[in-house]
């Protein structure tokens, strides 16, 4: 397993964007950066950019651990797939969200979602539900058995705002 460095990790935002799209079968020990990383509101709580890669930078370095390894809320382990039950993004304002980042459009085939809790301090795993209401998402594409995935950070998400925590929906977090 690569950890990467704060430094590593911005040296390689930078050389992804200022390089052509990769295609999609890169090293899958690259990071690939679809989305401009801003500041973000996340229902009245606000996430700046360092927040936002240390977050990434956490969720790239324990993705490709086994579940027993990984940062758990409870019975809850992640990153965990994001969407309904088939995977697929359905909070419309998340689905809107998603589909004005290139890379990160929903619908594409062979690709899935990942949800990762978003908090300051970075989140490490806690009883049930230390992971609190926001997430960032990711996308990557399908792998077989035993492979490893290259993610690709898209955006931030949060339960709080609408009906509230309470009726399971995420809302995209809004660029400050």
């Amino acid at each position: 397993m690569q950890f990467i460095t704060a430094l590593q990790f911005l040296a390689a935002l930078t050389a992804v964007s200022a390089a052509p799209s990769a295609p999609h079968s890169e090293v899958s020990n690259e990071l690939s950066k679809r989305a401009d990383i801003f500041d973000m509101d996340c229902g009245g709580e606000t996430f700046d950019i360092q927040d936002i890669r240390s977050t990434f930078n956490q969720f790239v370095s324990v993705a490709n651990l086994p579940n027993n390894q990984k940062p758990a809320a409870g019975t809850r382990v992640y990153p965990q797939q994001y969407g309904n039950n088939k995977g697929i993004p359905s909070d419309p304002e998340v689905v809107a969200a998603l589909d004005a980042i290139p890379g990160c459009k929903t619908g594409q085939s062979g690709f899935k979602y990942f949800e990762y809790p978003l908090a300051n301090p970075v989140w490490t795993g806690g009883p049930q539900t230390s992971q609190g209401p926001h997430r960032i998402i990711s996308i990557a594409q399908n792998v077989g058995p035993g492979g490893s995935r290259t993610y690709t950070y898209c955006t931030a998400i949060t339960h709080r705002g609408g009906n509230g925590m309470g009726d399971g929906s995420f809302r995209a977090c809004k660029q400050v």
